[in-house]
């Protein structure tokens, strides 16, 4: 081999060493190695992602006269899921932006079928709730809607995986009641 050969090999080298060295620094100093866990600061407590649910939680009805909290979304629609049955077949409308989830709380009776139409205005959201296994993708601007039935009594608390710094904090709750 030549000198020059050898030394265009080491620049090449040297040039591939730059370039790893600065991905591997940027992929622990900024954004997360894709497939990598999140790990919450140690600072940042875990929160559950469910609990027992509050006592006395008034699940809204669409004319209902009962006061329920503001962040406490009210359906749009309520009608019986089949004939001759109790359980109830319940519409909701939610939006999300900046994070936050608008109203950030569905309440349920145990048994009942959700549907519930929700759209992010300002970006993309990637929200979770582990024991339900949901995981909603969600496109700006794009409604989208998801349907499940409340078969876990609970609070349940939904989680952003795409939000910065939001990972361990509930944006959004599901309450499932016994009637």
């Amino acid at each position: 081999m030549s000198t020059k050969s050898i030394i265009t090999l080491i620049i090449i080298g040297l040039i591939l060493a730059v370039v790893v060295g600065l991905g591997v620094w940027y992929f622990k100093n900024g954004e997360n190695v894709p497939g990598e866990d999140v790990v919450a600061p140690e600072d940042q407590a875990s929160v559950p992602s469910k609990v027992e649910a509050p006592p006395n939680v008034v699940v809204p009805e669409v004319s209902s006269t009962v006061p329920v909290p503001a962040n406490f979304a009210k359906p749009s629609v309520v009608a019986d899921s089949a004939p001759n049955v109790e359980t109830k077949f319940r519409i909701f409308n939610l939006s999300i932006e900046k994070s936050r989830v608008t109203p950030d709380t569905l309440a349920v009776y145990l048994g009942d079928t959700v549907h519930v139409e929700i759209v992010a205005t300002d970006k993309n959201y990637n929200l979770v709730q582990p024991d339900y296994s949901f995981k909603w993708n969600l496109q700006k601007g794009v409604s989208k809607t998801f349907e499940f039935g409340a078969t876990n009594e609970g609070k349940f608390s939904f989680f952003c995986e795409s939000c910065a710094n939001f990972e361990n904090i509930p944006v959004a709750y599901l309450i499932v009641v016994k009637k």
